[in-house]
């Protein structure tokens, strides 16, 4: 039996639908739609179909709009601080990337961009795909409040080889030295405690990087070890939120 329920959620609409062939005619006629799975159709294909779900009543309308965002390829915003807004970024946001990282001593201590800036517009693409998508969480957008400016890049990221996410963080330089970085990587801490449930989080700076390390120490960080990333010696600061 073909059932089809319309979500109706913040001014946007998605299709829930139990019939795998149903689902993809939907789909193929450019409705964001979203398979049940049901005890009567365990073994029927919904290959094709980004988003299966059970007991569909037990999501709420957040979670639907946030697929939603997914299926029409839109950034999910993370969060506000009292000056800024983080949220995921988008190939936009690319040009804004170069203007930050061509000023002078931005990438000492951070890896530079792309040298195409289409490898980098591709690699924004690929990164919602398969970071975002996957783990509902990476290095995002962070955008001045006030006048919508991309002001920088900070997130949390989980480095191959390593068992805790990891803080990063990157500001212009224009707005630096007015407590942005610590205003914003404060407020990413805090949630990536509460909404993804991290209890520790760790951050690697060069020992020579002062204002990083007093950074982390100051957002309640401490120093653990030396590590060896690549050919390059970091300390490693941790954050334990248990």
């Amino acid at each position: 039996m073909k059932r089809i329920k319309q979500i109706e959620t913040k001014g946007i609409h998605l299709f829930l639908c139990d019939d795998a062939d149903e689902a993809r005619r939907l789909q193929a006629a450019g409705e964001p739609v979203v398979g049940v799975l049901t005890d009567e159709n365990r073994d029927a294909d919904f290959s094709g179909i980004s988003y299966l779900v059970e007991n569909p009543e037990e999501i709420d309308d957040e979670d639907y709009y946030r697929i939603w965002q997914r299926l029409k390829k839109l950034p999910w915003d993370i969060l506000e601080t009292e000056r800024c807004k983080v949220r995921e970024t988008t190939m936009e946001d690319v040009d804004s990337f170069y203007e930050i990282y061509k000023a002078p001593g931005i990438t000492d201590y951070t890896e530079p961009l792309f040298e195409n800036p289409e490898d980098e517009v591709q690699y924004a693409i690929d990164y919602r795909e398969n970071v975002y998508s996957l783990y509902g969480y990476g290095i995002w957008t962070v955008l001045d409040k006030a006048t919508g400016k991309v002001i920088g890049r900070a997130g949390l990221t989980m480095r191959e080889g390593f068992e805790e996410p990891e803080l990063g963080y990157v500001i212009a330089r224009e707005y630096q030295g007015q407590g942005i970085a610590a205003e914003v990587c404060k407020a990413i801490l805090e949630y990536g405690h509460k909404e993804l449930g991290f209890t520790l989080i760790q951050a690697f700076t060069k020992r020579e990087n002062l204002p990083s390390e007093m950074l982390l120490k100051k957002l309640g960080f401490t120093f653990d070890r030396e590590e060896l990333l690549g050919t390059e010696k970091f300390d490693c600061y941790i954050l334990d939120m248990r």
